[in-house]
């Protein structure tokens, strides 16, 4: 059976008088690819940031391989790679520069980057353009060079907020196929998104987040099994008028 790497229980975060996250429970099983899919300001984001470590929560708790990260908080920047929304290189630095930087970052030592680099800038097509200033590259290009410095600690678990917002569909294709080369590799992934034909097509499980909380979460046999003949974007609909 597969376990759960990462498991939030409970979880509870406000801003000021705003609750963001509202006694959220989920478990993130090890090796899948997990969607998770809301309306803007539901909490995604936060979820994300809270399991890094940019946001602690008032409540609850966070465990990484049965671990309780409030205890060992360092385990979660070692095993975890997140690319944000937002370009995460520096403009001015090459692209061998950039992942150099961030390798350096997580202390990875000079032998093991070598190695690593060499598969990333293979692995997202960036080994003509190692020498390119970043600021330089096309947006396909720029999302490959953030996907390449995130994976460069060699993590256990990757997450991507919307890592496919902004680009034209044959990139996105592209994204998603990287993604799921990332996959074989034995990682977990998780990625927020509102593209639902996008988590269709390409997750494990999708689960589905409103206003700080978990109101299902399956596989895509699941959702069509409980709501058989519907799209999940029309079972999204769904959830959201019943939770109002």
């Amino acid at each position: 059976m597969t376990r759960a790497i990462i498991s939030f229980v409970n979880l509870s975060k406000s801003f000021k008088k705003q609750t963001v996250l509202d006694g959220l429970s989920l478990d993130i099983l090890e090796g899948e690819i997990l969607g998770i899919v809301g309306k803007s300001g539901c909490g995604k984001s936060v979820l994300l940031r809270t399991l890094f470590g940019f946001v602690i929560p008032d409540f609850g708790q966070l465990f990484f391989a049965g671990e309780d990260v409030a205890k060992n908080p360092a385990v979660v920047r070692e095993k975890i790679g997140f690319a944000t929304q937002e370009d995460t290189f520096y403009h001015k630095l090459t692209v061998n520069e950039n992942i150099t930087y961030y390798a350096k970052l997580y202390d990875v030592r000079s032998n093991e980057l070598k190695k690593r680099a060499a598969q990333l800038l293979e692995l997202f097509k960036l080994s003509e353009h190692t020498n390119a200033l970043a600021e330089k590259l096309s947006g396909g290009m720029k999302k490959r060079l953030c996907l390449a410095i995130s994976l460069i600690h060699d993590p256990d678990v990757f997450l991507l907020d919307e890592p496919t917002v902004g680009l034209d569909p044959m990139i996105r294709d592209d994204i998603w196929s990287w993604i799921k080369k990332i996959n074989a590799l034995g990682k977990t992934v998780i990625v927020v998104s509102h593209l639902f034909e996008e988590l269709e097509r390409n997750c494990h499980r999708i689960a589905v987040m409103n206003r700080g909380k978990i109101l299902c979460v399956g596989s895509q046999g699941t959702y069509n099994r409980l709501w058989p003949g519907k799209n999940l974007n029309q079972v999204f609909d769904e959830l959201i008028k019943a939770d109002i």
